[in-house]
């Protein structure tokens, strides 16, 4: 797939894709190209009754190759005041349904918004149309193909039959500064994506620790930590080795990722935290084999942690970020960690195993620790697979989020809707819940003692983990249990990614404004 700007129709041009407004209103650029058609998409308009150009309705019409192309399809877009980033990304998965229908592979989208004056300049712009639009159509078209095999005919080329998408633009350097960070995000996300749809015997602990390496580096900004089973034990932390101790071939791995875009500035970072368990078998309290089938994506926490920092980095966010992942299998063998064990985690408290198939939390509780004491970040995200609880209260519609803080929620509601990953509070954190974590002969205990809520327990169990600062202060944090949303139609989503850079791309933006000197309007000032 390839995808490009220009201010004209490339000659080659199958399928032309025209943007409608509401009421079959077309934008400047189309009403000439109709001129020139004799009229053909006002009269087709007129005698298809049905055709209103609402939201995601479209009209295809052949026409003579001599007019520099086969086919044309109409998009209907809806109010032109109504649109937005998000309204035009959900529009342009049709854009692939319309490709793969026509059957075109060079296809052209014209860029054509009604005109602005008209409307008070309360509408995109031509180049944010295009760049939004052909964002949204990547997207769309991820698919993980890597181990699929295809025998080709000789001197075949593979990428031959692959869409060439070319949007039509006014200002093509505008276009593609446009578009140039968010392809960056969209590319991390499918990074995210590719992680976790990887088979387990491919992205071990120690091969996704070299993935991730690998993929940062020479990233300006940042620095890569890797801490193995040796640093583990040396720091404490009998929870993510407590999980490991079944996996014997594929010993577990701690990695930190720091990114500073503030040039250096002592700021402290925003911290990620992301539970990463390549397969989860359930250790000794073994799932059965239906629950099983999809325990790969187990690890989904960890990706949406790495890339979202991926599309920071590359995106060079003016921001300063740590994240840290627990990579890990939980398997069965006779070394494997049992139920009624216990267990010191990092932080020095003790935990009594309920169940071994509750092992996110006690991997997620050591990274916590960790960030906290050699960061000492202003906030915490944990981003986890954690509970089926999770699945039968949300689906695959809403991350719940369990915060500690209201001013975080808010933002992380807002940044959940403008990045289309929408997030549900879930009750704030209650004595009950804590309460019901408490071990009988440790501290905690990694199930809770109550029937049901067991996405809300394990929230209150991470929430032992996390520390106020050293000046005292309270530290945000926000628990995402992504079980649900990490997969969605049966396929990896990506989910956290698109939502964290928007959550720090909004707080970049509330920074800078209120940073920005204020303009004097002259004459005498009191104070």
């Amino acid at each position: 797939m390839t995808i490009d700007f220009k201010s004209y129709k490339p000659a080659d041009t199958q399928l032309m894709i025209i943007p409608v407004y509401e009421g079959c209103e077309l934008g400047p650029k189309a009403q000439k190209l109709d001129l020139q058609l004799g009229n053909v998409l006002k009269e087709r308009m007129r005698n298809k009754t049905k055709f209103n150009a609402n939201t995601g309705q479209s009209l295809h019409i052949s026409v003579d190759p001599v007019h520099g192309m086969q086919d044309i399809v109409l998009l209907g877009m809806g109010k032109p005041q109504d649109l937005t980033e998000q309204s035009v990304r959900q529009l342009s998965g049709s854009i692939k349904n319309m490709i793969s229908s026509v059957g075109e592979s060079k296809v052209t989208f014209l860029a054509d918004m009604v005109d602005r004056q008209k409307y008070k300049g309360k509408t995109l712009k031509n180049e944010e149309l295009a760049a939004h639009m052909m964002d949204g159509y990547a997207a769309s078209t991820y698919a993980f193909t890597k181990y699929k095999t295809k025998p080709l005919a000789a001197g075949a080329n593979d990428n031959e039959n692959e869409p060439r998408v070319t949007a039509i633009v006014d200002d093509v350097l505008g276009a593609e500064l446009l578009y140039a960070p968010l392809k960056a995000v969209t590319d991390s996300a499918n990074w995210a994506r590719d992680l976790g749809n990887e088979p387990p015997n491919k992205l071990t602990p120690m091969a996704y620790a070299k993935r991730i390496e690998e993929e940062f580096d020479n990233v300006p900004n940042v620095k890569i930590k890797k801490l193995d089973e040796n640093d583990m034990a040396d720091l404490g932390m009998g929870g993510i080795l407590a999980v490991a101790q079944g996996s014997t071939m594929n010993p577990p791995r701690i990695v930190i990722v720091e990114y500073d875009g503030t040039g250096g500035l002592n700021d402290r970072p925003l911290a990620l935290v992301g539970k990463g368990v390549t397969f989860d078998t359930g250790g000794n309290n073994l799932k059965p084999g239906g629950s099983m089938a999809n325990m790969k994506t187990d690890m989904c926490g960890s990706a949406a942690v790495v890339g979202a920092m991926r599309a920071l980095a590359t995106t060079q966010a003016q921001t300063k970020a740590v994240a840290i992942v627990g990579l890990t299998e939980n398997m069965m063998d006779g070394n494997a960690y049992r139920p009624s064990d216990i267990i010191t985690m990092m932080n020095g408290k003790t935990v009594e195993i309920g169940n071994t198939d509750a092992e996110g939390r006690l991997v997620l509780g050591d990274c916590m620790t960790y960030i906290q004491r050699e960061y000492n970040p202003h906030t915490v995200l944990d981003f986890a697979t954690l509970t089926g609880a999770m699945v039968a209260a949300l689906a695959d519609v809403y991350t719940g989020v369990f915060s500690n803080d209201d001013d975080l929620w808010q933002k992380l509601d807002a940044a959940g809707k403008q990045s289309q990953e929408e997030n549900w509070r879930m009750p704030v954190l209650h004595a009950a819940f804590s309460n019901a974590m408490k071990g009988k002969d440790a501290d905690l205990s990694n199930t809770g003692s109550m029937a049901g809520a067991g996405a809300s327990t394990a929230a209150a169990f991470l929430h032992e983990f996390i520390e106020d600062a050293p000046d005292g202060s309270a530290r945000a944090w926000a628990h995402l249990d992504i079980a649900g949303t990490s997969r969605k139609g049966g396929n990896v989503s990506g989910v956290g990614v698109r939502m964290t850079q928007k959550f720090v791309s909004n707080d970049i933006e509330e920074k800078q404004k209120v940073a920005a000197p204020k303009k004097s309007r002259g004459g005498f000032h009191m104070s």
